[in-house]
């Protein structure tokens, strides 16, 4: 395809975060970006241009859809916004993309707006000024019983010595109005010690899942100590990104009798 020298010009404001791509947007990227050219500017000029490693352009590279990799680990960055990759494109000269997804840019961006209400991130009465949560809960609506069964075997004090743990659960602490992947952004980076992943059959299918889990993954190795904690909570394969953890398994009934404490102590740790 010939690139067009020309840029389109789009309506979209500087406050319009990445994560407001829908998938129709990310697969136009895709479908543009995925493949060598002749002057070099694929979707690995693009990630150079957005300023990642070589060893994660790498990585990228042994995906089937590197593009919505990279598009995906690059949205998860506080500075990440539409405009932004707008410049990227034009910084590689790919004009012709532009004017591909000018027009679904330009959707996302007024879907973004519309449903935006301008309300705190997280419910001011779950935690004091300054405190984190001890857990961020990764989950698929199918699993909410054992989030609630969690939520009553954890936050409720064992002793003394021991004060209840703080979980961040969508449905209790994050307020209604606000993109949910810009919360989960800043709740998993910023307010969250550790994030545990609820694993089950349906885990894999869910977006909201696999874009958080991929946003912690793709957080600073040392940002990933112990940070994230796998639980089998139904039967399943546990997805290949998160092969190289420890998975508690609660499938498995003869562990059960020490499942919570095990998972208490877990969460603890410094």
């Amino acid at each position: 395809m010939a690139e067009s020298s020309s840029e389109p010009s789009t309506n979209i404001t500087e406050d319009v975060p990445a994560v407001a791509l829908s998938v129709g947007s990310r697969n136009k990227l895709s479908r543009n970006l995925n493949y060598a050219q002749s002057l070099g500017n694929n979707w690995k000029a693009l990630a150079d241009e957005l300023e990642f490693e070589y060893v994660d352009i790498c990585n990228m590279e042994r995906e089937s859809d590197p593009t919505g990799e990279l598009i995906c680990a690059w949205s998860g960055k506080e500075d990440a916004t539409i405009s932004a990759l707008i410049r990227a494109l034009q910084e590689i000269q790919r004009y012709d993309v532009l004017t591909a997804v000018k027009d679904s840019f330009e959707k996302d961006a007024r879907r973004w707006k519309e449903k935006r209400v301008q309300v705190p991130d997280v419910s001011p009465g779950t935690l004091e000024e300054g405190e984190l949560y001890d857990a961020f809960i990764c989950y698929t609506e199918k699993d909410y019983p054992f989030v609630m069964q969690m939520m009553e075997k954890l936050e409720q004090s064992r002793s003394p010595s021991e004060p209840p743990l703080k979980l961040c659960v969508d449905f209790r602490d994050i307020l209604p109005g606000e993109s949910w992947a810009n919360v989960s952004v800043n709740l998993i980076d910023k307010r969250c010690k550790r994030m545990i992943i609820v694993l089950s059959p349906d885990f894999e299918g869910t977006p909201q899942c696999d874009f958080q889990t991929k946003f912690a993954l793709s957080l600073p190795p040392g940002s990933q100590t112990r940070r994230i904690v796998p639980i089998k909570y139904r039967q399943c394969n546990v997805p290949q990104i998160l092969a190289h953890l420890t998975v508690i398994d609660f499938t498995r009934k003869e562990l059960r009798l020490w499942f919570w404490e095990r998972l208490a102590q877990t969460l603890r740790l410094k």
